[in-house]
């Protein structure tokens, strides 16, 4: 039963996906093939009604809020990823290249990275469980963002002050903790799905 449903999971994924491209290349290659891939959705769609009669309903949709869940983290992705790029490359600061730091703290990292944040406050997941564990995400991302800010601070004077690192670091330490919770959670949780 379970493999059906890694399966099916597997299917629903792939056929979600089949939005992301673009419609003009769909209409480029004739009206021919719009209707064979329509006619294959749909006969691919009673196949899995069928095969998947068995298995309980309450969990194929939390398996669909699961993916629902997911596809709404890839959507915000970007704004993390662009936040966690630039601060890797600026994040080694000298007193030669403290104001370079300093506008890349202030016009990508900080900006992105709230962005990040608030579209993960956004996200309501539909479980409790999974409400939960997403809570643990917008404690960590929230942590990391305060960490981001007192670097910013750190480097926004030439008299860096050593103080103020200190307090980023310790953010840092306290937001990695809390995704990993977060990550080991996620892990207990998709087990029910295997």
């Amino acid at each position: 039963m379970k493999k059906k449903l890694i399966l099916l999971l597997a299917l629903s994924f792939l056929l979600s996906g089949t939005s992301l491209f673009p419609l003009s290349s769909v209409h480029a290659a004739g009206d021919q093939t719009t209707s064979s891939s329509a006619s294959t959705e749909e006969s691919t769609s009673d196949e899995l009604s069928e095969d998947y009669a068995d298995l309980d309903p309450a969990l194929i949709a939390e398996a669909n809020d699961l993916l629902d869940y997911l596809d709404q983290l890839g959507k915000i992705a970007a704004y993390e990823d662009k936040a966690v790029d630039t601060y890797n490359s600026v994040r080694y600061v000298t007193s030669s290249n403290r104001k370079k730091t300093y506008t890349a703290m202030n016009n990508t990292v900080v900006p992105s990275y709230t962005k990040f944040v608030t579209g993960l406050k956004q996200i309501k997941p539909s479980t409790p469980e999974l409400a939960k564990i997403h809570g643990k995400y917008i404690k960590a991302a929230s942590l990391q963002l305060q960490a981001l800010t007192l670097f910013k601070k750190y480097v926004s004077t030439p008299q860096l002050k050593s103080a103020t690192l200190k307090q980023a670091n310790l953010k840092v330490d306290a937001g990695i903790k809390m995704l990993h919770e977060y990550y080991e959670d996620m892990k207990q949780y998709s087990k029910k799905f295997e």
